[in-house]
């Protein structure tokens, strides 16, 4: 899976929850998951749920620290890493 592929899934996921809980929400690689996106910790778990789901893997239940993902960059980095260590992450 491409570098792009895992940002698209993570922005359709994003994208996805806002449109289910009518926020619209501009957003970037730089916005805040809680403040900047509005996200309850309930939307946050159903995010890192389907991210789950979507690209089969779960960098939670490998060590990794949820209270590490502040920014949509960091979901961007913990995803791609765990990809990466799972030897499912091809270069650009």
């Amino acid at each position: 899976m491409k570098e792009e592929q895992i940002e698209r899934t993570i922005s359709t996921c994003i994208n996805d929850i806002l449109e289910e809980n009518q926020r619209t929400v501009a957003w970037s690689k730089e916005t805040h998951v809680i403040n900047g996106l509005g996200f309850s910790s309930l939307d946050l778990a159903q995010l890192i749920a389907r991210l789950e789901m979507d690209l089969a893997v779960d960098p939670f239940a490998e060590g990794m620290d949820i209270t590490e993902i502040a920014y949509v960059e960091n979901l961007y980095k913990v995803y791609t890493d765990a990809l990466i260590s799972h030897g499912i992450h091809h270069a650009r």
